[in-house]
C-alpha cells in the first residue's frame, strides 16, 4: 500500500504502481509535483487532495475515475482518460474545495471526460481528434436531432443522464467512432457546422 495523507508535499515525483493501492489524501496538498498514473482506476483513491502546479500523467488509459474530489489547479494533464469526471460533483460536501481551475489538458486524450461545476473557460482542453461539447445537457437535444454518422447518436442521448451542472464532455474521435460506427472526417464535417463545439 502507498498512501500520502496530512501534509504538503512540494516538487517531488510520485509513481502510482499497478502492484498496490494508492492512497492520495486526506488534507494532501502536492504542489508542482509530477505524479505518474501507472495503476488502473481499481487501484487508485484520491479524496481531499490539491494538485497545485502539477503535471499529472496517466501512463495507462484511466478509465472511470473520478477527480471530483480532490482540487485541480494550474496543472499540466497528459495522457489518456476515458469516462472520468473532473470539478464537483453536485451536492456533494465532503470536499467543498474540489474544483479544476487553469489546467491545460491539451497534450491528454479524453474520451466520455465531464467537466462538472467548474469554469470551463480557464481550461485549455484538447483539440482534434479530441472534440468538446459545451453545455452537453441544456444541447442534447439538439444534437440528438442531427443526423450522425453510425450509432454516435448513442453518445449523445446519453447526455439527459448528466448532471445539470456539467459544463462539458470532451471525447476522442476516433474511441467514438470504434465504439459506434462512423468515419471519423464525416463525424468533424457534422461538428464543424456547430456552434458550441472545441474541436
Amino acid at each position: 500500500m502507498h498512501q500520502l495523507r496530512d501534509q504538503t508535499v512540494d516538487s517531488i515525483s510520485i509513481v502510482l504502481k499497478n502492484d498496490e493501492m494508492n492512497y492520495l489524501g486526506p488534507n494532501l496538498l502536492l504542489h508542482r509535483c509530477e505524479v505518474v498514473i501507472d495503476t488502473a482506476a481499481r487501484g487508485l483513491v484520491v479524496t481531499r487532495v490539491s494538485f497545485i502546479d502539477c503535471q499529472i500523467n496517466a501512463k495507462k488509459p484511466l478509465r472511470n475515475f473520478s477527480f471530483c474530489s480532490a482540487r485541480l489547479q494550474g496543472c499540466t494533464v497528459a495522457g489518456t482518460y476515458f469516462g472520468c469526471d473532473f470539478g464537483r460533483w453536485p451536492n456533494d460536501d465532503d470536499y467543498l474545495e474540489a474544483d479544476v481551475l487553469g489546467c491545460d489538458f491539451s497534450a491528454a486524450r479524453l474520451d466520455g471526460c465531464r467537466f462538472i461545476d467548474c469554469n470551463i473557460k480557464t481550461l485549455v482542453l484538447p483539440l482534434w481528434p479530441c472534440f468538446t461539447v459545451l453545455d452537453p445537457v441544456g444541447r442534447c437535444d439538439e444534437l440528438v436531432r442531427l443526423e450522425w454518422p453510425g450509432r454516435i447518436r448513442i453518445a449523445f442521448e446519453s447526455h439527459r443522464d448528466f448532471p445539470s451542472q456539467t459544463r462539458a464532455v470532451t471525447y476522442y474521435a476516433g474511441e467514438l467512432t470504434r465504439r459506434l460506427g462512423g468515419e471519423e472526417e464525416e463525424l468533424k464535417l457534422i461538428l464543424k457546422t456547430l456552434s458550441g463545439v472545441i474541436m
